[in-house]
């Protein structure tokens, strides 16, 4: 039996971030919704995060793992986050 699809998986089409290191769990996104749901660095404009880099070295150094999505129920380490922002408006 498949898994069953949630009432935000209805509302939102995921689409993933460019810079994700590893493949985010993507089964549970929606595709096919209203809202477009994104990361920062796929939202439709070019985006300027000056202290991006010293965050994950200072992650890094730390000993504090990326993880490809916060809310795939594991949320230890480090991501980033997904938003209903896209081309520069909240959906």
């Amino acid at each position: 039996m498949g898994r069953s699809t949630t009432l935000f998986q209805k509302t939102e089409t995921f689409i993933p971030g460019r810079e994700i290191d590893q493949s985010p769990n993507l089964s549970i996104q929606g595709y096919e919704g209203p809202i477009k749901v994104t990361h920062a660095s796929s939202s439709g404009r070019n985006r300027n995060y000056p202290l991006k880099n010293m965050v994950v070295d200072i992650y890094a150094k730390a000993g504090i793992e990326r993880t490809s999505d916060m809310n795939d129920g594991f949320p230890f380490g480090y991501a980033e986050f997904a938003s209903n922002t896209y081309e520069g408006e909240r959906q």
